[in-house]
């Protein structure tokens, strides 16, 4: 029954034609299957085999989790579910980390955070990492961090950008009161981008909270944080 459920959600989320769309199927299945260790071999042949791990980030790990979201808002799967699958991935993610880590670095610097009582934090990390793997420096701050971590960090390791994730519309208080913050400390040359459910479904928002950017996925966040940086070039 889920194998279908599965099969029909990617026919939205992805194209037929993705070249990792079967890649990306299997992963999901042994997912949904609770089966962490054929999840983790699957992940780890593929990359042995030589597919690149953004590609893994981009074509697996994001229409897995968007399918993981999809069959909770549809009272499909559980919360306790959505938490175990999705705790799945991050423990992929973390054994893919020291072939992330060993590439080379730049000298641009990114912090990544939720803010408040914001819980989801797969999202951002995937940011962060994928920065990472485009030889950013980057420090990921989690979830829970509190407004005065943020800036202290921030204080501490002067970075060109602060992205922040919400995914409810009761976070962005926070998130408005954060970037508030962040600009009365008055940090030179610190852009912030924001991402995210909430702004995704809300384009436009990131303008009225006072943001400097705004990104739908990783890729995006890139181009959005690579144009800003050039923006204050030119």
């Amino acid at each position: 029954m889920l194998s279908d459920i599965i099969l029909k959600e990617f026919d939205i989320i992805t194209a037929h034609d993705d070249p990792y769309r079967e890649l990306a199927e299997s992963y999901s299945e042994a997912v949904f299957s609770s089966d962490r260790r054929k999840a983790s071999a699957i992940i780890l042949e593929a990359v042995e085999s030589g597919t690149a791990i953004k590609d893994i980030y981009l074509h697996v790990f994001q229409p897995s989790l968007y399918l993981i979201g999809r069959l909770w808002q549809f009272n499909i799967i559980s919360v306790a579910q959505e938490h175990l699958f999705t705790a799945m991935t991050q423990s992929i993610m973390a054994q893919l980390y020291p072939f992330i880590m060993s590439g080379l670095r730049g000298d641009k610097k990114m912090i990544a955070t939720c803010v408040g009582s914001e819980l989801h934090e797969i999202g951002i990390r995937m940011v962060a990492d994928i920065f990472e793997m485009d030889g950013w420096s980057t420090l990921f701050l989690g979830a829970g961090t509190s407004s005065k971590t943020v800036v202290g960090t921030i204080d501490s390791e002067k970075p060109h950008l602060l992205a922040i994730s919400a995914t409810m519309n009761f976070h962005l208080p926070n998130v408005q009161n954060l970037i508030k913050e962040v600009k009365s400390s008055n940090t030179p040359g610190l852009f912030i981008m924001v991402g995210g459910g909430v702004f995704n479904a809300r384009p436009q928002l990131w303008q009225d909270i006072g943001a400097d950017g705004f990104a739908m996925d990783a890729v995006h966040a890139l181009e959005v944080a690579d144009d800003l940086i050039k923006s204050r070039h030119s």
